[in-house]
Order: C-alpha cells, then sequence, then structure tokens
C-alpha cells in the first residue's frame, strides 16, 4: 500500500501542473494522502511520509492551477463578450481578407 501511495503522489504532483487535466492530479493526489495515511498507522513511516508530503504538494498545487483555469477562462469569456473588442476583431478580420483579396487579385509575374 505505501508504494502504491507513493506513485499515486508522484502522478498528482506532476498531473497538477496540467491546466483542466491537473483534476485528475488533485484526486490521485487525494488518494495518496489517505493511503499514505493507512501507510504511517501500519508502521511503513518512510514511505507514508514520502506519500502524505507529495499528496500534500500535489492536492494544494493541483487546486492552485486548477482554479487558475478557471478564472482565467471567465476572464477571458469576459473579454471576448465586450462589443467594443468584437468590433476591433471584426474590423482587423475586414482589413486582413481586403489585403488578402488584393494580393490574389494582382496578377503573377
Amino acid at each position: 500500500m505505501g508504494i502504491a501511495a507513493l506513485i499515486l503522489g508522484i502522478l498528482g504532483v506532476i498531473l497538477s501542473w496540467i491546466p483542466l487535466v491537473g483534476w485528475l492530479g488533485v484526486v490521485l493526489a487525494l488518494v495518496a494522502i489517505i493511503l499514505g495515511f493507512l501507510t504511517l498507522k501500519k508502521g511503513k513511516k518512510g514511505l507514508g511520509i514520502a506519500a502524505l508530503v507529495l499528496g500534500v504538494i500535489g492536492f494544494g498545487w493541483g487546486l492552485y492551477v486548477q482554479i487558475q483555469t478557471l478564472m482565467f477562462a471567465s476572464e477571458l469569456e469576459a473579454a471576448f463578450d465586450d462589443p467594443a473588442l468584437q468590433m476591433q476583431m471584426d474590423q482587423a478580420m475586414q482589413q486582413g481578407l481586403n489585403e488578402a483579396l488584393k494580393e490574389a487579385a494582382q496578377p503573377t509575374q
């Protein structure tokens, strides 16, 4: 059980760095914390402490990354709902289309 807790803790730390996928890392880190406590109760202090440390790091960092990702996504969504930004984007797209049409209409030499 100690080795499983350690492996889950390592996976939790690694996956917690990835936005959106990191929720899996948070869950794995939480399981590593639980198994780390059970390992400590069985008397295997080294594996239990390592699993607990990795689980806490993975859980904390994973929650932080996922919350920041959700906050960024909501801010981005709010920015794209702004009518002034939509008008600027439409004008820029129209200008790019006009330039592409002019370039395509010119005869090649």
